[in-house]
């Protein structure tokens, strides 16, 4: 999820001033993997919550995707869910790791595996996996992601994700008669902010800065430099390298398609204040098939909150 390539990105990273982030408003969507090294920051407890009513309405054995430093792994497991993690990224497996040794939690089922090979000893009833989509290298890794994660899931299983729309929501049809007046811009503007803990020692600033580009706007390489305070002292700072495949909603259904989905079984939900999609997506039983319920797999699709 996150390609922690060192501190080689800070040449080209602009420490431009910060606008602050208020709690409760949409994180930008370039920043939302990088604040997982910063739990106590996030300004809100969305995903959290999204997360324990997916895996409360699903029932059964659950696995979370990219779960970072573990807080809302942690949360829900205290709250008697059967949850299992997976962290792509071995620096954040390895500090989550830490974290729960250090204070006396549970480290079992606890995985870090690449998204093209994930292979767990058991399947899931849900599988949450954000901000996942769009992360390989090329649309057939991603491809072979949702594949892998179509197998992890038990028949009847849902699995929900999002997917950043940057640009605004081009799958519509209002969006592509509206792009030749008023075209988006490309690269996408990446402005600063800053997340600034409750009681207000704590700050952590983020920049970041277009590395790379492809010129039809389908994928994004950009660096972000993130300097962490504490009563205005420097704590720590790092850099981090990302990439960021971008797929309308047609070009996702398409990539859900070759992972096995049926179309009638996958419900789609655009957050425009969070800059994404939340997508739903039902495994079912070749053998049993039944029509879709009008509200998306499992009536998961009218439930969905997204602010962060």
């Amino acid at each position: 999820m996150i390609s922690d390539i060192g501190l080689f990105i800070q040449h080209g990273v602009a420490l431009r001033e910060a606008a602050p982030v208020q709690r409760g408003s949409a994180l930008p969507w370039q920043y939302r993997s990088v604040v997982e090294w910063w739990p106590d920051l996030v300004p809100n407890e969305a995903e959290a919550r999204l997360l324990e009513g997916f895996v409360c309405r699903s029932g059964g054995a659950a696995l979370e995707v990219g779960f970072g430093m573990g807080r809302r792994l942690a949360d829900c497991r205290a709250a008697g869910a059967d949850l299992d993690g997976l962290e792509p990224s071995r620096g954040l497996y390895a500090a989550c790791r830490a974290q729960f040794e250090q204070h006396g939690l549970s480290g079992h089922r606890l995985y870090s595996q690449p998204l093209h090979e994930i292979d767990l000893p058991r399947r899931y009833r849900s599988i949450y996996a954000g901000r996942v989509l769009g992360t390989g290298a090329t649309p057939e890794a991603d491809a072979v992601a949702l594949f892998r994660l179509y197998r992890a899931l038990e028949p009847g299983g849902a699995l929900l994700f999002d997917h950043p729309a940057p640009w605004g929501d081009r799958s519509g049809w209002i969006g592509r008669w509206a792009s030749p007046w008023r075209p988006s811009p490309w690269p996408p503007p990446l402005a600063p902010c800053e997340l600034r803990s409750t009681c207000g020692r704590e700050v952590l600033r983020l920049s970041a800065e277009v590395y790379e580009h492809t010129p039809d706007g389908a994928a994004l390489t950009y660096t972000v430099h993130a300097r962490h305070l504490r009563d205005e002292r420097l704590v720590t700072r790092r850099g981090f390298g990302l990439r960021q495949r971008f797929y309308t909603a047609r070009e996702v259904l398409e990539l859900l398609r070759r992972a096995g989905f049926d179309e009638p079984h996958v419900a789609c939900a655009y957050a425009p204040e969070a800059e994404r999609h939340v997508w739903v997506a039902e495994k079912v039983q070749r053998w049993r098939r039944t029509s879709a319920p009008p509200l998306g797999p499992n009536g998961f699709a009218g439930d969905i909150r997204v602010g962060a």
